[in-house]
């Protein structure tokens, strides 16, 4: 819904080698103002980074930001970050409706596979909770 929010994280590598991955998915609906600042800190050497911001906008009066930053303190830090905010394909859409979806069902479908992406990488006890929320939160951003 609409709602105004920045979602802010910082990870600081400290230790040698030390190493992060954050992956950050969004989904703005009508009226919504999202602003995703990730940053990832090096401050040891042979650190490691990786930061990705996915955004998905439901409506075309939303509002989404995604910053990826990456600061490096010392030498010998690897550190790396891409991007990209998107909409739902029409094609896809269609192809769902096609195939006896109404369009609430299909987006929520669509919605869903956007947001559960890596989930691969969830330990398995943890995989049923977070399948339930990733259900409410496609319920939720659809309507």
């Amino acid at each position: 819904g609409s709602g105004s929010s920045t979602l802010e994280t910082v990870i600081t590598l400290e230790g040698e080698g030390a190493s992060a991955e954050v992956v950050s998915k969004v989904v703005t609906t009508s009226g919504s103002v999202v602003s995703q600042p990730i940053t990832i800190e090096a401050r040891a050497p042979k650190a490691k980074g990786h930061v990705e911001c996915r955004g998905l906008q439901l409506s075309p009066d939303s509002v989404l930001e995604t910053i990826p930053a990456l600061r490096s303190t010392r030498s010998g830090a690897y550190l790396t970050h891409e991007a990209a905010i998107g909409k739902i394909s029409e094609e896809e859409l269609a192809y769902l409706m096609t195939k006896g979806f109404n369009a609430e069902e299909a987006t929520n479908m669509l919605v869903r596979g956007f947001l559960e992406l890596g989930l691969k990488s969830v330990p398995e006890p943890l995989k049923p909770q977070i399948s339930s929320i990733l259900d409410l939160m496609a319920r939720f951003a659809t309507g």
